[in-house]
């Protein structure tokens, strides 16, 4: 699966981009290799599905997303779906799937990074119900939105068939999903398991810099991603002293081109700067006081 990808030098697949499309079908040849039945729903999620002894009683869901971010990990979403998979047909190699008592019910979903429509968890979100309709109408940089991608593919989706596509609580016994975030940083510090002690929410920031932030060059490469740092000469963060190492730990900066919100290997516009500020520490106050400090010190740059 690594090796489908848009781009040549990197791992990249976005939501039914060309490459999206070919692993989508990848995975689906694999889950009826393993006894399963398949369909693509109205948002593109691919579905495999085993019965078992009753097929009215809540089932298991097993997946994760196979859509990417742009130079991704190659674990990163497909491990979840292929591991789900492959347990499967180890039960249809030995004859023991069709003895599952409750449905068993695979989902790779289309989309979960929000790359393409800066929208993201377009899959999970549909099956829960909470994706507004007015999504269909949300448009990629080139003028596309996901009604139009999602016909391109031969996927006829209306707001009636979106909304059909919710799960209904009681039919599902609960949800399983093998994921990898952390890969090479453990195994960097020789350590086999990460305890999870927090979620953290998404808080981002875009700024725009018409040349009145020339200290802002410094930082204008589209792939990379930075720690928040006292050497950052545009930040003046206090916050290290007073929160310790975790808050720089655990929130991001990361400098993007226009159009792009994962990032993209290509020169910004040199008359413009846009960047997108990505924080992710789990203690809300925090984030608020980073965005208010951060705002203060924007604020000053560019006035």
């Amino acid at each position: 699966m690594s090796q489908i990808s848009d781009a040549d030098e990197y791992l990249e697949r976005t939501f039914l981009s060309s490459a999206s499309v070919t692993a989508g079908n990848t995975i689906r040849r694999w889950m009826e290799d393993a006894g399963l039945t398949t369909w693509v729903d109205h948002m593109g999620n691919i579905h495999g599905r085993v019965n078992g002894l009753d097929p009215s009683t809540p089932a298991l869901l097993i997946g994760s997303h196979i859509d990417t971010v742009v130079d991704a990990g190659k674990f990163d979403g497909t491990l979840g779906v292929i591991s789900a998979i492959s347990a499967l047909k180890v039960l249809k190699i030995s004859k023991k799937l069709g003895r599952l008592r409750r449905p068993v019910e695979v989902i790779a979903f289309s989309d979960e990074e929000g790359v393409r429509f800066h929208s993201t968890f377009l899959g999970s979100a549909a099956l829960a119900g909470t994706l507004p309709l007015s999504a269909l109408n949300i448009s990629d940089k080139s003028g596309r939105t996901i009604r139009d991608i999602l016909k391109q593919s031969s996927i006829e989706t209306t707001e009636e068939s979106l909304i059909q596509l919710k799960y209904e609580p009681k039919s599902v016994w609960g949800y399983v999903e093998l994921h990898i975030e952390q890969g090479p940083v453990l195994e960097s510090l020789g350590v086999p398991l990460g305890v999870v002690k927090g979620i953290a929410g998404q808080t981002r920031l875009k700024v725009e810099s018409w040349d009145r932030m020339p200290e802002l060059r410094n930082l204008s490469n589209g792939r990379q991603k930075r720690a928040l740092s006292s050497g950052q000469p545009f930040l003046d963060l206090t916050l290290v002293s007073q929160h310790g190492l975790e808050a720089v730990k655990s929130c991001w900066i990361r400098v993007y081109p226009q159009n792009s919100f994962q990032g993209i290997d290509s020169p910004l516009n040199p008359a413009l700067l846009l960047l997108f500020l990505y924080f992710l520490p789990s203690d809300p106050d925090l984030v608020l006081l980073l965005l208010s400090h951060l705002s203060q010190d924007l604020h000053h740059l560019c006035h």
